[in-house]
């Protein structure tokens, strides 16, 4: 059986601005990717704004993440066989990232099986990243088509992923409820093409001095239908993708 790590991932891309080359995560990646994972945490020193619905840097206009990796988790799942780390590179420098894996523990897929099959492989996108100074390029969308595919190619034709809402949180012991939804991802899944399976268990994080429940959105992917859709969008904005194969 295939692993994702033996899946070949390699290519350029060309946009109106900017040449981007693309691979497989390597070694000497691994501490940028681990600076784009800390420029991104929500943690104690800043959750009172990112937990703040009025805020404009709230979690819910501009996402975040709870469980962020460090330079070891990150070393971990490159010599993991069950993983695809998927990397963009401007001037040499990591502009974005993107995990994929063959499991995830927190997503149950036996509604899904039921309309994919109990035989087809899953593939479960865990975390993408893409840094700031590279918003609104339509770089995760381009991590999206590229890891995409080269899944297809080798066979892997859906993927499930999820979006958090942020229920409530605490710093005290007493529980605030919010409601936030990490709606630049959600809207980002839609646009890809995801469809809606509904929510999964609420489930609470814990982190230094702070907690949080999340409830996981659910999104099912056909690599064949998002690729189709990108390759419409990308078309449209004169960027031309080339994998090497």
């Amino acid at each position: 059986m295939m692993h994702l790590r033996d899946i070949e991932y390699k290519g350029i891309v060309f946009s109106s601005e900017r040449v981007y080359y693309y691979r497989k995560a390597r070694e000497k990646d691994v501490k940028e990717i681990a600076d784009l994972y800390r420029g991104c945490a929500i943690c104690r020193r800043n959750c009172r704004e990112k937990l703040d619905k009025e805020s404009q840097n709230s979690f819910e206009k501009t996402g975040g993440m709870y469980l962020i990796f460090g330079e070891e988790e990150i070393r971990r799942e490159l010599h993991n066989p069950g993983s695809l780390w998927a990397v963009f590179l401007e001037k040499g420098k990591v502009a974005g990232s993107f995990w994929i894996a063959e499991e995830n523990p927190m997503l149950e897929d036996g509604r899904i099986r039921e309309y994919i099959g109990e035989e087809e492989p899953l593939i479960y996108p865990r975390e993408i990243i893409v840094s700031p100074e590279y918003s609104g390029e339509m770089l995760g969308q381009l991590l999206f088509a590229t890891a995409f595919q080269a899944l297809e190619e080798n066979g892997f034709r859906y993927s499930l992923c999820d979006v958090y809402r942020t229920a409530a949180y605490t710093l005290d012991g007493i529980w605030k409820r919010v409601d936030l939804l990490n709606k630049p991802s959600y809207l980002n899944m839609l646009s890809l093409g995801g469809r809606y399976q509904g929510t999964g268990d609420v489930r609470e994080i814990s982190l230094e001095c702070l907690k949080v429940k999340i409830e996981p959105q659910i999104f099912l992917f056909s690599h064949k239908e998002t690729l189709k859709l990108t390759k419409q969008l990308f078309t449209q904005k004169g960027i031309q993708i080339y994998a090497e194969n």
